[in-house]
This record gives C-alpha cells, sequence and structure tokens, in this order.
C-alpha cells in the first residue's frame, strides 16, 4: 500500500517541478520581450527625433532670410495737417524723396512710391501720422516691407512759401512699434534739406551707415519750390 503513495507523491513532485520550468519559461519569455519592446521603443524615439532634426533643417534652410538681407522700408504717405489744398502736393513730394533718398545707398531696400500708392488706394488706408498694429498686419504681407516710414507736414498760414513743420515717424510692420520718430522745422524751398536731414538722422536710429553726400544721392524732385510743386502735382 505504500508504494502506489509513492508513486503519487513522485507524480506531484514531477507536475510541480514541470509548472515551475513552465513558469520560468513564460517569465524570460515576458522579460525577453519586454526588453525587446524597449529596444524598438528607444530606436523609434531615435529615428523620430533625427526626422524632426531633418524637418527642421530644411524648413529653417527654405524660411530663414539670409543673414545679410537688407530691410525693407515702405514710404506710406505724409498726412497735409494743415489741410490747405494748396500744400496738399508736398505729401507727394515727400513720399517720392524718402524713396529716392533711402534707396541710394544700397542697406536698405524701398517699396516704389507708385506700389504704395496704388496699395493705399485698394486697401482704402486713411491719411494718419501713424497706424495701429492690426493695419500693419495688412498692409505688410501686401508689400513685403519691414517698416513703414509715414508723418505729417504743417505748413503756417497754409500757404505756399511759408514755414513748415515736418514730423516723421518710423515704424515696425510686425509689433507696430514706433522705431524712430522726427521733427525737422524749415519751409517748401528747403524741402530737399529737409529730406536729407531727416533721412541721416533715421540711418543712425537704425545703425546703418551715413547715406551719400549732399548732391551725391538721386533727387526725386527738380530743383526749386514751383518745378517740384508741378513735378509732384502731375504724378
Amino acid at each position: 500500500e505504500a508504494v502506489p503513495s509513492a508513486r503519487m507523491d513522485l507524480g506531484s513532485e514531477s507536475q510541480r517541478a514541470h509548472r515551475r520550468r513552465l513558469g520560468m519559461g513564460i517569465g524570460a519569455a515576458v522579460v525577453a520581450a519586454l526588453a525587446l519592446g524597449g529596444i524598438w521603443l528607444g530606436m523609434r524615439s531615435d529615428i523620430w527625433k533625427r526626422l524632426a532634426t531633418a524637418r527642421s533643417s530644411q524648413d529653417t534652410d527654405v524660411l530663414a532670410p539670409p543673414a545679410h538681407a537688407r530691410k525693407a522700408v515702405v514710404v506710406l504717405g505724409f498726412q497735409n495737417a494743415s489741410a490747405a489744398p494748396e500744400t496738399a502736393w508736398i505729401g507727394t513730394a515727400l513720399a517720392e524723396s524718402f524713396t529716392a533718398a533711402l534707396a541710394a545707398e544700397g542697406s536698405l531696400r524701398t517699396i516704389p512710391a507708385n506700389r504704395a500708392a496704388r496699395m493705399r488706394i485698394e486697401l482704402s488706408l486713411p491719411d494718419a501720422d501713424s497706424l495701429p498694429k492690426e493695419v500693419l498686419e495688412r498692409v505688410r504681407p501686401y508689400l513685403g516691407a519691414d517698416l513703414a516710414l509715414l508723418g505729417s507736414y504743417y505748413t503756417m498760414g497754409g500757404r505756399v512759401g511759408g514755414a513748415l513743420r515736418l514730423d516723421v515717424r518710423l515704424q515696425d510692420m510686425q509689433s507696430g512699434a514706433i522705431v524712430a520718430y522726427f521733427t525737422e522745422n524749415g519751409s517748401d524751398a528747403t524741402l530737399l534739406d529737409l529730406v536729407t536731414s531727416v533721412e541721416a538722422r533715421l540711418r543712425r536710429s537704425l545703425g546703418l551707415g551715413e547715406g551719400p553726400r549732399e548732391g551725391a544721392a538721386p533727387q526725386a524732385l527738380p530743383k526749386g519750390v514751383e518745378a517740384a510743386r508741378w513735378y509732384a502735382e502731375g504724378l
């Protein structure tokens, strides 16, 4: 009677050993699977990081402007603060003169005055000596400019030949911030001298070199107040 009992003990021990081996095998398989999974996730993460880096590099190559790219300036006009019709030509004369003067030295790129004038009509921009950020955000993609030059002028007594005050603002097209602000006093007879003085101050405020010496820059207007007036009124 002792023999069957011994056989049962041996059978139970054999089953327990088999289950232990089976459990160890399953555990080892699970550990191996987890290890392989970790390796795969690590490789996958590394691959995605490399792809993201490559894409970022490509985007930078395509979108980043060259370090030596010139800033583009658009002259958006000058408000006639005296509201005298006979001095309206001064605003056109100032826009043409500043566009030519700022482009002369080569460190700035200017938007042609006729393009700026057409844009003002198409976007229905009001005459103003400064513009809010939301308006500049509309203008910026239209012209591709970085800076906007605008302001106002006031003729004493509202007549030709009188004293003239010129207020000039340079605005950042993206932020709307006033980059520079100047006031010059003179007369319409010395309009080109006013433009030359303000243009030099603008360059210094932007950290640029001096512009062309007096007489070297291309003049957008003929000399003489009457000739300049006729030219501006004909544009």
